[in-house]
């Protein structure tokens, strides 16, 4: 009898973020690695990360010889607000469930940020007597207290802690994005925890330059962010004060969308700042054209006390492309960055009198960084996860 592995995951290819990218290839290298008799399914969504990206998919794509099938749930239109997002989540839920219901499954995996997708793998597997992998990529509760108004934080808190609980303690293993999560997982789970964080993805390897590359010394810099728009990124607290700053020497060039990103044009146009540019997501092929014309790579993140612990997947890809990185970071990030990253001029999230001194620092130029693309080689740590995972069905 062939073994059966669900992998659900509210993001796929073609989506444009952080979970989709960090999903697909895990997917393939377990596709690759897996034996001929272990059929693996990924119930997953149309993409719906932002409303100005539009990509049209089959509902389902089988690839019989190789053992994999992806069905794509469609999901209600919406614009990224709490709202709207649980009303996504919840379509998604119901058409998991009417999608497992009758079939049988050795293993459930999930790859997820918002904590309600690994409650829900949780939910399948207890049903199914299966097991269980997690692939933690955020802490929701800890996130919660920082973008939730407080009263209704005290309100929803202990439903979500305990819903945290339960699904943590079902699971037979956990992997970490950032090694700073050990200790907040540790008292709630006896499953074994491993560190796989994200890596930098096939497309980005070829970026990484084989000579120094100089940037315009003498003319205006062409600083690029590229990524969500949202409460975590704070930009809409930063950019527009930066841009000030560097009014006559950069314009900033943003390509992305999200919660604050109307906030942050409104902020632009209030303020009459006009080195800043728009772009709305744009697949990958595009946004390598874009890193190529950068001069500096900027990443900001918001300085919550629940970020502290985070890595973003952004640090990778923008490492990779040899760059000069200016980045706003805090705790774990931060000194993640500092220690582990070339030609990175890391400033506190939020405080532009380090930002601008930080600026300063950069070597305008592009350089290999070796070492760092070499370790952090996503196929690396994919083919590592997909171990992990096959090691529960053998």
């Amino acid at each position: 009898m062939k073994k059966r592995i669900l992998f659900i995951s509210f993001y796929y290819e073609p989506d444009l973020c952080a979970g989709s990218f960090r999903v697909t290839p895990l997917v393939r290298a377990l596709r690759d690695l897996a034996p001929e008799d272990v059929e693996i399914e990924v119930l997953t969504t149309m993409p719906n990360r932002y409303a100005t990206f539009q990509h049209p998919q089959p509902n389902q794509e089988e690839s019989p010889k190789e053992g994999l099938r992806i069905t794509r749930l469609r999901l209600p239109q919406h614009r990224n607000g709490m709202r709207d997002q649980a009303k996504s989540f919840l379509a998604f839920a119901l058409g998991v469930w009417r999608h497992v219901r009758g079939k049988r499954y050795d293993l459930v995996a999930a790859s997820s940020s918002r904590l309600m997708t690994a409650v829900l793998a949780s939910q399948v597997a207890s049903i199914k007597k299966a097991r269980l992998y997690l692939d933690i990529r955020d802490i929701f509760v800890e996130n919660m207290e920082d973008v939730v108004p407080y009263g209704l934080f005290r309100m929803v808190r202990p439903l979500f802690v305990g819903l945290e609980r339960w699904a943590y303690r079902r699971a037979d293993r956990i992997n970490l994005i950032s090694p700073a999560f050990i200790d907040y997982f540790t008292p709630l789970t006896k499953a074994r925890l491993s560190t796989h964080t994200n890596g930098i993805d096939e497309e980005f390897l070829g970026m990484s330059p084989t000579l120094e590359v100089p940037a315009k010394r003498n003319g205006i810099l062409k600083i690029t962010y590229a990524g969500n728009i949202g409460e975590g990124q704070g930009l809409e607290q930063v950019l527009p004060r930066l841009a000030v700053l560097l009014q006559g020497r950069a314009q900033f060039e943003v390509i992305g969308d999200g919660g604050r990103r109307r906030q942050l044009q409104a902020g632009l146009v209030k303020q009459k700042i006009n080195n800043v540019e728009w772009h709305p997501p744009m697949e990958r092929s595009k946004l390598l054209a874009k890193y190529r014309e950068a001069d500096v790579l900027f990443l900001h993140l918001n300085n919550y006390p629940a970020f502290r612990r985070l890595l973003p997947s952004k640090v990778f890809e923008y490492a990779a492309t040899g760059k000069p990185i200016w980045a706003g970071l805090c705790g774990f990030s931060k000194e993640f960055a500092k220690k582990s990253i070339e030609n990175c001029a890391v400033f506190e999230s939020g405080n532009i009198k380090e930002a601008a001194e930080s600026f300063s620092e950069l070597i305008l130029e592009s350089q290999a960084r070796t070492t760092f693309v070499e370790k952090f080689r996503r196929q690396n740590i994919d083919k590592e996860m997909a171990r992990d995972i096959l090691g529960l069905i053998r």
